[in-house]
């Protein structure tokens, strides 16, 4: 257990060291390892070009949008934290997540994004739905695949090319 403790805080060569000596160890403290100078640089959550071009659009759009409704909320919820962002697939929606609605057996499933509940979506009028056009040849989740299926998305909403997803009609 030492050594794997070691490993995770120290470099290679002062594992073979004199064990007494470790004036050669940064003291950040813990969690940060002298291993990674980068600890502090979150890459996984950059901002991406397309998200970075979207954003200023969502926030121009008239009317303004307040509400959106989407499976990939990680950056869109961190970057767009001014904008109230429903889950789609019930990670972080009590609703969605106690859905009882079973996904069709041919779904694509990916653990934790499962459930659905297209009622509930269409009752709390997201002013945009951040998925893809109707019939895009991608993994279609059963969250997705409800909603496209569902006649409300066709009378309530059109695509919009320039935000990448569906707007409510005025």
């Amino acid at each position: 257990p030492l050594v794997v403790l070691f490993s995770l805080y120290l470099e290679p060569p002062a594992l073979f060291a004199k064990v007494s000596d470790f004036k050669f160890v940064h003291q950040a403290g813990f969690p940060y390892s002298f291993k990674r100078p980068n600890h502090r640089v979150h890459d996984v959550m950059h901002l991406d070009d397309a998200l970075a071009v979207r954003l200023p659009l969502i926030r121009q759009a008239q009317p303004p949008i307040h509400l959106i409704a989407s499976v990939g909320i990680g950056k869109l919820a961190y970057y767009g934290s001014d904008l109230e962002i429903l889950d789609l697939v019930g990670l972080t929606d009590k609703t969605i997540a106690k859905s009882t609605r079973s996904p069709p057996k041919d779904a694509f499933l990916i653990p934790g994004h499962q459930r659905t509940d297209p009622d509930y979506v269409f009752s709390r009028k997201p002013d945009l739905i951040d998925i893809s056009k109707k019939d895009a040849p991608i993994l279609v989740l059963p969250a997705i695949r409800d909603l496209w299926n569902d006649a409300r998305l066709a009378r309530d909403y059109h695509w919009d090319d320039g935000l990448g997803g569906y707007r409510r009609n005025e």
